[in-house]
């Protein structure tokens, strides 16, 4: 699947009425805790997690899950934080900017994400992660209430101020649902 058929995907199962989602089945010897929801009074993830991880490589790998070319670098560390928080994800953003570190010294990094990261059952776990957070400013992640069924999730939507930002608005080139088109009067002009 392509970048923009996974997108396509990814907007249409928000935007759909229906409310079952496919969780993301965590592949074996990856465990997943009984609280595993985002705890929000952790500002700051455990120090071993991002201490390794620069930014500008994160903000990197991202344009390439994306495609996108500009990516606000304060977004990206905000993302960072939140996943390197994030009991689900935690241990897994080290292994994926392991294995990105080894592939952007390939003549063509995108095909080796293709085949090395979103092919990998492990490493495409945090890597969808990634493109949620920047398309759609939320985490796909297991259901509080029923952790162990896997056929439900929830999306946790994260920095409010991010979801307006996302991605997909300028994919379907429309402002975010309850947010402000532009600045007061906006709408006494004709669209461009």
């Amino acid at each position: 699947m392509n970048r923009r058929d996974f997108i396509s995907a990814a907007v249409v199962s928000i935007t759909s009425l229906n409310s079952s989602c496919e969780q993301i089945a965590l592949p074996e010897g990856i465990q997943r805790d009984s609280a595993s929801t985002h705890d929000k009074s952790a500002a700051n993830p455990p120090p071993s997690v991002v201490a390794d991880i620069q930014l500008d490589e994160f903000i990197e790998l991202s344009q390439y899950l994306t495609g996108e070319s500009k990516l606000d670098a304060e977004m990206g560390a905000d993302y960072l934080q939140v996943l390197a928080s994030h009991s689900e994800f935690a241990a897994l953003i080290p292994r994926l900017m392991t294995k990105y570190r080894q592939i952007r010294k390939q003549h063509d990094v995108e095909a080796a994400i293709k085949s090395e990261i979103m092919a990998d059952a492990i490493l495409r776990i945090p890597a969808e992660q990634i493109i949620y957070l920047w398309y759609l400013a939320a985490l796909y992640v297991s259901n509080p209430l029923d952790p162990t069924n896997s056929a439900t999730g929830i999306w946790q939507y994260n920095a409010p101020q991010h979801y307006k930002d996302g991605l997909v608005w300028s994919v379907l080139r429309a402002h975010a649902p309850m947010s402000y088109g532009g600045p007061f009067g906006y709408w006494k002009d004709p669209p461009k």
